[in-house]
This record gives structure tokens, C-alpha cells and sequence, in this order.
């Protein structure tokens, strides 16, 4: 019976059960048991006395202490209120401690994996929560204000924003943070595989479905219910799959592939995109009543360049969590002229590509981030995103990258761009540059 119960019952519950029954085998008044492990942990439970009692002065006289080694790795001290015990009570004493051993010992480990368990989620609460969401510009208050009042909400989202700006930060803040924290949140690329193999990841295979389906699979619908699902550039999805989700999003139901039957699933859909759904809509590239259904929050994250205010806060941010994953007892400081220049710079690649360049740079510094440590790309690699941008924003981009490179000096700048050093004033002031 007693090594039944390491898996139903916590250490303390196990002790506590334990001590019940031997109290009232022996009719004592009390009694009490501490367990201490190798690993260091601690369990212990007292029936009818206090710790306090035991620990005074002349509770020997009285009472009776037994003290046991269980298997070399746990030792336990067992108080009774009565001294006086028969042979055959104390050949019951030991037998019941002795078998308590291999229950405690399981229940102390699922008492373990409990507690890893606990501290993984909150370590993955605190690392997806909204802290770590850096800005205080405005179009970022303005998001933070968004956040507030969705997060508590179990609506589908799009977000919309350009490559690096931390579109799926921002949905792991939406679950971890909302009404489905304590389910799956899963994640796909849909740009990152072929259309026959994003259809079976989505929708899962019967056995048999197709050449090489040897066992039945769940879909990535199905692993997500009750919790998130995370459609990383949505608009990559072909529009025979389009129509699927669809169906999926009105019906709540999916059906894998070679399947007859359809499976309930519960699932909170957010998308995102680094291009703009309407204009795919208007280009039928994407379905209008897909769209629709996934717009019903819009949340969009502004790039990097538009809220250069950031950048200082991003960067003390940065600091503190390489500090973090390298041991540094404090973080690294950065020089004032490596932070203009990084300020000055464009970054096509968004937060993310600020985060490696200011990466790089503390790996190769020494105490201190100057200037020299931070190596930014050329102007025309800075222009190479994958993006559509008109002529006017390159133009911009590339004064931007250039008075980079030059540390804010208009002459250098000038020089980098080959043009005249009034043209390259008049530039700045049109498109509002700071030099």
C-alpha cells in the first residue's frame, strides 16, 4: 500500500499519510518523521506534536528517536511519543520506514519534475511577456495601448509589419499573457515549406494517405487545440489551402488528409505578414473572406526607422540579456559615439538585425563598445531586404546608411553618396533627416 501512493501523493501528503497510520497502529499520542535526500531536498510531517516539542530539552526521556539510512541515499529521523515499544511494534516501525523509502523516493522526483516544470513556465512567461517588448516612441505606446486591451481577449489577430520588427514576439505575448497561456502555443512558417507538405503539416495524414504515410499523424490544428496557433507569413499560403483554413476557422473542425471524418478542434488563430494582405486581396493573390476573418484585430509593428528613439533603449536592453546568457557579472557599456552610430544606421533588417550587429560587437569588444566595434553593412547590402520600396525611400535609406558610416558627418557622407555637400544638406532637410 505505501509504495502505491509516490505517485498520487506529494512528499509532504505521503509523510502525512504515513504518520496518520502509525499513530494509530501504536495509539501514540504523536508522532513525527524528517527525510532529508543526497540532492538536498527536505520533506517532513508531524501528527498530534509540534517540531518545537521534539526539539526541547528532555523530549528523550520520554519519547523515542530512530534514525535510518534508506538504500545510502536518503536518511530519515523518526520521533515517537512513547519510549516503551515491543519487539514486534518495533520490527513494524522499521518495516513501515523501510518501505516508505521507495515511495518517498518517487514521490520526491515527481516533486522535482513539478517544480522544473513551474519554473520552465514562468522562465517562459517572463521571457515572452510584454518586458521584453522594448520602446517608448510613440507609435510604440500606441501599441503597448493596443496589447492592453487584446491580450485579455481570445480573438484572432493579424500582425502586419516588415521582417525583424518582432511579429512573433508579439503573439507569444498575446497567449502567454491572454486566456490560453497554459495550453500549446505553436508556430509555423508557412514560406518555409512546399504546399504538399504545409497541407499535411496543418491538417495531419491517416495512415496509407499517401506514399511513405506509414502511421497517422495529427495536424498542427490538432497539437494546438485549446491553445494558440501561430501562422507565420500567412500570405505565402497557396489559395487551395486558403480555402481549407477557411472552412477550418468557420467550422472549428479539421479533417486530415485520407481521413472520412472530421475532429473538433479549439484553436485561437494569429497570423502574420510582412506585406500588406489588402494589397495581395486586390491582386486576388489572397482570399478577401480569408482576410477578413483573420483581420478581426489588426496590429501593426512599426520598423525600426520610424522610431529611432528606441534605439538607446533597445540597445541598454541587449546589453542586459547578453550579459546575461555569457555570465558577465555586469553588462558591457557602450561608448557615446558607438551609439549614434548605431542610431544613425537604417536597419532594413529591423530589431533584428540591430540585435546582431550590437551582438558582434560584443563578442570582439573589450570592456567597453567604441565606435571601431560596431560594423555595419554597406549602404547597397542594407538596400538588399527582399522588400519593395520606391525610389524616394532607397534614396533615404541610402543617406541614412551613409551619414552611418560617416558618424554623422555631412562632408563624409557626401563624399560616400558622390554628390555635393548642399545637396546632401537639402536632402536631409526635405526628408527630415538628422545629421
Amino acid at each position: 500500500m505505501v509504495e502505491s501512493l509516490g505517485t498520487s501523493l506529494s512528499p509532504e501528503g505521503l509523510l502525512n499519510t504515513v504518520m496518520k497510520m502509525l499513530k494509530n497502529i501504536l495509539g501514540l499520542k504523536g508522532c513525527g518523521i524528517v527525510v532529508t535526500d543526497r540532492g538536498g531536498m527536505k520533506c517532513e510531517s508531524f501528527v498530534g506534536i509540534k517540531r518545537r516539542a521534539i526539539e526541547r530539552d528532555g523530549f528523550c526521556s520520554r519519547g523515542r528517536l530512530f534514525s535510518y539510512e534508506i538504500k545510502g541515499d536518503m536518511k530519515a529521523v523518526l520521533y515517537l511519543t512513547r519510549k516503551a515499544l515491543s519487539r514486534h511494534e518495533v520490527r513494524l516501525v522499521n518495516e513501515i520506514v523501510l518501505r516508505l523509502g521507495p515511495a518517498l523516493r518517487k514521490a520526491m522526483e515527481w516533486e522535482r519534475q513539478r517544480q522544473r516544470l513551474s519554473n520552465l513556465e514562468r522562465e517562459v512567461r517572463t521571457r515572452f511577456g510584454r518586458a521584453n517588448i522594448v520602446g517608448k516612441s510613440k507609435p510604440m505606446r500606441r501599441l503597448f495601448v493596443l496589447l492592453e486591451k487584446i491580450i485579455p481577449t481570445d480573438l484572432p489577430a493579424l500582425i502586419v509589419g516588415e521582417t525583424g520588427t518582432g511579429k512573433e514576439l508579439i503573439a507569444k505575448v498575446l497567449h502567454y499573457e491572454g486566456p490560453r497561456s497554459s495550453e500549446p502555443f505553436v508556430p509555423i512558417n508557412c514560406a518555409a515549406l512546399p504546399e504538399t507538405l504545409l497541407e499535411s503539416e496543418l491538417f495531419g495524414y491517416e495512415r496509407g494517405a499517401f506514399t511513405g504515410a506509414t502511421d497517422a499523424k495529427p495536424g498542427l490544428f490538432e497539437v494546438a487545440n485549446g491553445g494558440t496557433l501561430f501562422l507565420d507569413e500567412v500570405g505565402s499560403l497557396p489559395l487551395q489551402l486558403q480555402a481549407k483554413l477557411l472552412r477550418i476557422l468557420e467550422t472549428g473542425e479539421v479533417r486530415r488528409l485520407g481521413a472520412t471524418t472530421l475532429r473538433k478542434v479549439n484553436v485561437r488563430l494569429i497570423a502574420a505578414s510582412n506585406t500588406p494582405l489588402e494589397k495581395m486581396v486586390s491582386e486576388g493573390r489572397f482570399r478577401a473572406d480569408l482576410f477578413y476573418r483573420l483581420n478581426v484585430v489588426s496590429i501593426r509593428v512599426p520598423p525600426l526607422r520610424d522610431r529611432r528613439e528606441d534605439i538607446p533603449v533597445l540597445v541598454e536592453h541587449f546589453l542586459q540579456e547578453f550579459s546575461s546568457e555569457f555570465g558577465d557579472k555586469e553588462p558591457k557599456t557602450i561608448a557615446p559615439e558607438a551609439l549614434k552610430k548605431l542610431t544613425l544606421f537604417d536597419y532594413p533588417g529591423n530589431v533584428r538585425e540591430l540585435k546582431h550587429i550590437l551582438l558582434r560587437a560584443y563578442v570582439t569588444s573589450s570592456h567597453r563598445i567604441e565606435p571601431e566595434d560596431i560594423v555595419l553593412p554597406e549602404p547597397n547590402e542594407a538596400m538588399l531586404t527582399g522588400e519593395n520600396f520606391s525610389l524616394k525611400e532607397l534614396e533615404k535609406r541610402a543617406i541614412i546608411a551613409a551619414l552611418s558610416r560617416a558618424g554623422g558627418s555631412i562632408t563624409h557622407a557626401a563624399k560616400i553618396l558622390g554628390i555635393s555637400r548642399t545637396t546632401l544638406y537639402r536632402k536631409c532637410r526635405k526628408m527630415r533627416i538628422k545629421s
